[in-house]
């Protein structure tokens, strides 16, 4: 059981997910997440994990956004870029995600402080200038 909190901000759309991280909870709440996007027009996404409690497997890590981001739906180009918090204690898993939500199309990064990511955010429009 988890339960999300979205907030718009500008281009930004923050997202505070609270509850129990399974597979079945990462898949549905990464679906709902996209389902947002596009309703509100989102370019940027925030999304904040840090009271999402529970690790996942270093294969559904890879797996999730390798094979379960395929089927979300698609954003069309409008999304520039996302960027999760997490705990700094999961820092050593941050890479194979990235690698794997990159390899389907997503701009997308994981960090352990807000202030990184929020940079991190910024730095994306000049990219698409």
């Amino acid at each position: 059981m988890y339960e999300t909190t979205f907030r718009k901000d500008g281009d930004l759309l923050r997202v505070r997910i609270t509850g129990e991280r399974t597979r079945e909870a990462v898949a549905s709440v990464s679906k709902e997440i996209m389902e947002t996007c596009l309703r509100k027009g989102t370019r940027k996404l925030l999304i904040d994990v840090r009271k999402f409690v529970g690790r996942l497997t270093l294969a559904d890590d890879y797996q999730l956004p390798a094979k379960e981001f395929r089927t979300l739906p698609p954003h069309g180009g409008l999304l520039q870029a996302a960027a999760v918090l997490d705990l700094p204690e999961n820092d050593a898993r941050f890479a194979l995600f990235e690698d794997a939500a990159r390899s389907q199309g997503y701009n997308f990064r994981v960090f352990s402080e807000a202030e990184r990511a929020l940079k991190w955010l910024d730095e994306q429009d000049l990219k698409r200038v």
